[in-house]
């Protein structure tokens, strides 16, 4: 009886030394299969977030170049149309402003006074000249100058604008036309499609200065000021996408990248917790899986392999429709970015790119590249005469006429104001003055019947070897002042017969 009992317990030890062995030796695989799983779920993770800050960061890019190419275009069409003993006029500039769909337009006169796109009365002493968007303008000859943060006296909020210098015929500064940026609306854009783990969106200039916070008593202040913030403010500058232990009590971490054209840097402030919790989850399911493997190594198999697929499923779809929601609004601001508002054409930057490529194009090649520039004749009599609506259906009326006209590998845009300008690939003198000569009588005859009959001027020039792209568009300007100079309604060019 003593022997049989010491063989029961024997067979009895045994059966608990192998499963414990066999659960410990299980538990442990299984750790080290939760460990892989955890490790490739937080890359995937991390890359993801990093990937949306990028995307974030492109598309705030992209709405800052706007204003800034807004701000050179303007300033380019007040010189060119605009004498130089006469005012930039708050009419003048509310007709810019409704065009572009700006919050605010104004322009500083060298006595110091200010026209502002909606009449808004300037103070008295008010000088214009001191205004930190004037001296920027100033100090940054030819190009779109940041002011830096500053308190808009027309709005009332926190601001920052883009001012070009506007010039006389002879160089000298004439004034400066700015548009400003407010803070809000930076905040607005910014916290747009933003990861659901994000505990804020930060923005920061090129100097680290905040211009996006949730803190509003933080807003123009600069970060490394902030006790404890220099070296995470540093790493933020530093931007390539990595992940920036954030470094307080909460457990937050920061990712952050570059806008390429201003050198500002976005930043999404997570909680580690609320954005790693998949990773809890996993680990809470894991290890169910692995008390229920002490009862059978198919059950606990087959239980991880439903548990991980359906956590990786949930994951996915979650960062999926997070990134088709980021995607269609950069594709929104894009759009918006590279077409003309009112006729749908491209719009001045987009034709600018386009420009470029296509005079590289053709050298590569040794083809021909032509451009043909165009405005409406006596169109500031329409607008005086029949309001700023018929001028703009007068315009659109006209874009669509141009466009039928022209073929398929040509490229017409608005070049600002009603200038137009036609990109000829492929093209030599006689194509470019005969498709001038088509448009020019596509819009007189097209006009005929409407409410306005409009005519305009043309000007073609070819591409040179040593051309730049502005010395080709500056030649087609001059054939087109050179149309108007003899009579309008016609086409010229400076080219050499």
């Amino acid at each position: 009886m003593i022997k049989t009992t010491r063989v029961a317990d024997y067979r009895v030890r045994l059966v608990v030394t192998v499963s414990l062995a066999f659960a410990l030796a299980f538990s442990a695989a299984g750790f080290a299969s939760w460990r892989v799983a955890a490790k490739a779920l937080e890359s995937s993770l991390n890359a993801r977030l990093a990937e949306t800050a990028y995307a974030k960061a492109q598309a705030l890019d992209r709405l800052v170049e706007g204003y800034k190419t807004l701000a050179k275009a303007y300033g380019r069409i007040i010189e060119r149309t605009v004498g130089p003993g006469d005012a930039v006029t708050p009419a003048m500039l509310d007709a810019f402003r409704e065009d572009a769909d700006l919050s605010s337009l104004y322009y500083g006169h060298e006595d110091g006074s200010l026209a502002e796109g909606k009449a808004w009365p300037a103070p008295p002493g008010y000088d214009a000249r001191t205004r930190p968007w004037y001296r920027a303008a100033l100090s940054s000859p030819g190009e779109a100058a940041y002011s830096g943060v500053y308190m808009d006296l027309i709005s009332g909020q926190l601001t920052v604008s883009f001012a070009v210098t506007v010039r006389y015929p002879d160089g000298r500064p004439r004034g400066v036309i700015g548009v400003d940026l407010l803070l809000s609306t930076l905040a607005e854009k910014a916290a747009t499609s933003v990861p659901s783990a994000a505990s804020y969106v930060a923005l920061l200039d090129s100097s680290g200065v905040i211009l996006v916070h949730p803190e509003a008593s933080l807003l123009g202040s600069q970060a490394r000021d902030i006790a404890g913030a220099e070296a995470i403010v540093d790493a933020m500058m530093r931007a390539d996408g990595g992940l920036i232990p954030y470094g307080d009590e909460r457990g937050r971490f920061a990712v952050a990248a570059r806008l390429p054209g201003t050198g500002w840097v976005l930043a999404l402030v997570l909680d580690r917790k609320e954005a790693y919790a998949s990773l809890a989850a996993l680990a809470w399911t894991q290890g169910g899986i692995l008390l229920l493997g002490l009862f059978g190594v198919l059950c606990a198999s087959w239980l991880l392999a439903r548990s991980l697929a359906s956590f990786a499923t949930k994951l996915e779809g979650i960062l999926d429709e997070k990134n088709e929601l980021l995607r269609a609004k950069i594709v929104e601001i894009e759009q918006l970015s590279a077409t003309d508002a009112l006729t749908g054409l491209a719009n001045r930057r987009c034709l600018a790119a386009r420009l470029d490529d296509e005079l590289l194009r053709a050298r590569r090649a040794r083809a021909e590249f032509s451009v043909i520039m165009f405005d409406v004749d006596h169109f500031k009599a329409i607008n005086d005469l029949h309001g700023h609506e018929a001028g703009d259906r007068a315009i659109m009326r006209l874009a669509s006429l141009a466009k039928a006209a022209i073929r398929a590998t040509d490229t017409l845009g608005r070049w600002g104001g009603e200038e137009f300008l036609v990109l000829c690939p492929g093209t030599g003198c006689m194509g470019a003055a005969m498709l001038a000569q088509k448009m020019r009588a596509a819009i007189e005859e097209g006009t005929q019947d409407g409410e306005l009959t409009l005519t305009c001027s043309f000007g073609w020039a070819l591409a040179r070897g040593d051309d730049s792209p502005a010395k080709l568009v500056s030649r087609a300007d001059e054939g087109m002042y050179l149309a108007k100079n003899r009579g309008r309604n016609r086409v010229e060019s400076v080219e050499p017969a």
